[in-house]
This record gives C-alpha cells, structure tokens and sequence, in this order.
C-alpha cells in the first residue's frame, strides 16, 4: 500500500490518500510512465478532486514527480492487498508521469 501526497509552492506535502494498492512498478519513473492503482472508494479523500490537474506528487517519502492523475474508474479488485476485502466498492486508476508542470500532452 502507498500514500501519495501532492506538494504545493514549495510547501510540506499534504496527503491526498495513504490507501494506494500499486498494479505497477515505480522504480524507474520517467515521462509517459503511468503509474497504475487500486483504491477503495471509502479511501479516495481528494484523489477525485485532482483528476486531469497536474501537480508535483510525492510517493512515500523518497519518489516525488510531476504527474495527472487519470479519471478513477469502478472496478472488480486485483490487487492481492484487497483479497479480504472484494465485497467494498473498489476503484482503478492511474497516473501518468510528466516531463514538468507545463507537459499537456495527454496522448500517453
């Protein structure tokens, strides 16, 4: 499981949801990366409010990256972190890694 929290004008990062389960790697994030999760939906906080913005994310407290988070869709759970709990509603999502704040590109 994986927090991510979004950093903003220089300030300390704040949480956006600390219940991330990870489809992907993120070892070796580079532009056009996506970066691809499970949420509960009871665990999305402001994770809806961010999708199609781009802002500098921190992931855990050693990978941060410009990135727009991609819209979160309904979903039947994968994730073995999950396995106990199939019955809860359950969202995918993913987030695809960005050059810079000024990347738009959004045919990655």
């Amino acid at each position: 499981m994986a927090a991510l929290s979004i950093v903003r004008d220089d300030g300390p990062a704040t949480l956006v949801t600390n219940g991330l389960f990870l489809l992907s790697e993120i070892d070796n994030l580079t532009p056009g990366s996506k970066i691809a999760f499970e949420v509960l939906e009871s665990d999305v906080f402001g994770l809806q409010d961010l999708v199609g913005e781009t802002h500098y994310y921190a992931m855990g407290s050693q990978i941060a990256f410009w990135g727009r988070i991609e819209p979160l869709e309904p979903c039947e759970s994968t994730h073995p972190g999950l396995a106990c709990l199939r019955a809860r509603p359950t969202l995918r999502g993913c987030i695809t890694v960005l050059a810079d704040a000024k990347d738009s590109d959004t045919s990655q």
